[in-house]
């Protein structure tokens, strides 16, 4: 996890005392705080073990923390945060400053693993939900709720858990209802940028808008009213395992058939009573390589049904990974008030 709130916790000014440094470092829970100075600039770090050594010496707990001697310490930039080989040298905190050397965000060492994508996600969050009825002429349908969180939210946490937190989201309908309330991530942990279409782009369009260079080999691409907890990590890596240029996400439909099925052969008849069918169907999430970007033309209106068509047409390798969690989509009113009542 990277934390970027409340780091107030992780820090402290060089002119507090020894004793309200003791106290920080018991706050925070993590063993260690960091030394700012006027400027906010990180000048050092301090751990419980350099305290208790402190203690043994019979050093005044009065005295100014800018007396010690500071100690050398790592951090990481934040271009840098991703490279885990910049992240070896680290035992347990990391320090993500920013060129200036002041404080963005602190990542904790033993959650490091969950830092192993730089692969961005694109969210489909621009569409009108005219499904939805009059609820949606005053909120976008990825900020409807579902167990007191936004759809969107839901999404990005999910995509979070697996270690992604590079997210681009589209938008167009009531667009500053979402980047009022996400910005610029910060409020759940993750990185977020914006596109916004001058016009309804389709479900595919909008990949236009992107700027290429956010992008590394493979991107995530999902739809904005799904709702469940995948294992996106395991996708990504199917997709790359398979050398595929673009993958569907598909999950199973089962649809009840209320009657009696008549099987024949036209000699005997077969009585089927009230069957279950099953079939895959389009999920909504696609992970493309960044190349296929290329096939978008700027600010034309493309579903992805037709992108899919035109890199098949290509040549370029398209292929199917089944999801076996349960995941929703609120395509209509109807469903989502059935998914808010399943999970309430």
């Amino acid at each position: 996890m990277i934390k970027r709130k409340n780091l107030e916790k992780y820090y402290i000014s060089d002119q507090s005392s020894i004793f309200e440094l003791i106290k920080k470092i018991n706050l925070n829970g993590e063993g260690f705080c960091l030394i700012i100075n006027k400027q906010k600039k990180v000048i050092g770090i301090l751990t419980d073990g350099d305290v208790r050594r402190l203690l043994l010496k019979k050093i005044d707990l009065n005295e100014k923390i800018f007396k010690l001697k500071k100690k050398n310490f790592n951090y990481i930039l934040q271009k840098n945060i991703f490279k885990k080989n910049k992240l070896h040298k680290f035992s347990k905190q990391i320090p993500v400053l920013d060129k200036n050397k002041k404080l963005k965000a602190i990542i904790i060492r033993s959650q490091i693993k969950q830092l192993n994508h730089n692969n961005s996600v694109f969210i489909f969050a621009g569409g009108k939900g005219s499904r939805m009825g009059k609820i949606s002429k005053k909120i976008p349908k990825p900020m409807l709720k579902i167990n007191n969180k936004p759809i969107l939210e839901n999404i990005i946490n999910s995509f979070k858990k697996n270690g992604f937190i590079n997210f681009i989201i589209s938008t167009k309908h009531l667009s500053s209802k979402i980047t009022k309330h996400f910005g610029d991530g910060s409020i759940v942990d993750v990185n977020i940028n914006y596109t916004k279409e001058k016009k309804f782009l389709g479900t595919a369009g909008s990949l236009s808008l992107i700027n290429k260079k956010e992008v590394k080999e493979n991107l995530f691409v999902t739809n904005g009213d799904l709702y469940g907890n995948l294992n996106y990590s395991n996708m990504l890596k199917i997709h790359e395992k398979r050398e595929n240029d673009l993958t569907i996400c598909a999950r199973l439909h089962t649809i009840d058939i209320p009657y009696g099925l008549i099987n024949t052969d036209g000699i005997s008849n077969y009585l089927n009573e009230k069957p279950k069918l099953s079939y895959l169907v389009n999920s909504g999430i696609y992970i493309i390589k960044k190349k296929i970007l290329k096939i978008v033309k700027k600010n034309r209106y493309l579903d992805m049904n037709d992108l899919i068509n035109l890199v098949k047409k290509k040549k370029f390798k398209v292929g199917i990974y089944s999801l076996y969690e349960p995941v929703y989509d609120i395509g209509d009113l109807k469903r989502y008030k059935k998914v808010k009542k399943l999970f309430k």
